[in-house]
């Protein structure tokens, strides 16, 4: 019994050691308004956070995500504002065919650069959420931080309710549950005697 202990033990070690030698970078994001007052049209500011954690400068801090361009599965449309200097605002994307949603990417490169140990960069951008979007959608934001052969990547997420609320989720009293029970119970039973 001694070996899956000892096998854990190295996981867990090795896990460890992992997460060590990859920390980077911390990550942080604020939202402004609060996602739970956000709908469908409305415009807020995402404000991206990376501090450099490492033990050598950042030679390279990006930040962003990916959003369709519309259509119900549309999400977040990104765009500067005034705070957004010195960080480098881009959008990337595939050219749809006309009537097609694109899939666009926002990167944003924190500057200057190198980001020195212990720095930490702001980059504040406007965003408006789709009128056309479907539902509440779960977004996704990522960070990335090089230095020399080193990169780390943190994925942040968060959902955007838009105002609906949650969905019904049926549930039965118990005393209707033994009613329900006994229905099938006898359905059963006269199934069986034929």
């Amino acid at each position: 019994m001694r070996i899956p202990s000892i096998v854990l033990i190295g996981l867990i070690s090795f896990a460890a050691a992992e997460l060590r030698a990859g920390e980077l970078i911390a990550a942080d994001l604020q939202i402004t308004p609060d996602r739970e007052v956000i709908g469908r049209g409305d415009v807020g500011q995402l404000e991206f956070r990376v501090r450099n954690t490492g033990k050598a400068p950042l030679e390279i801090a990006t930040a962003g995500f990916t959003f369709r361009t519309f259509g119900p599965q549309s999400t977040l449309f990104p765009f500067r504002l005034g705070d957004t200097e010195p960080c480098f605002f881009a959008v990337e994307g595939p050219s749809p065919r006309p009537g097609e949603p694109g899939i666009n990417g926002l990167t944003l490169s924190f500057l200057p650069r190198p980001v020195a140990v212990g720095e930490e960069r702001v980059c504040t951008i406007g965003f408006q959420v789709s009128p056309d979007a479907a539902g509440p959608f779960v977004q996704r934001f990522s960070f990335t931080g090089v230095s020399g052969s080193q990169t780390q990547n943190v994925a942040l997420h968060f959902v955007f309710p838009l105002g609906d609320p949650p969905p019904l989720v049926p549930t039965l009293s118990l005393h209707w549950l033994w009613l329900l029970g006994g229905l099938f119970a006898g359905i059963a039973a006269l199934a069986i005697r034929r």
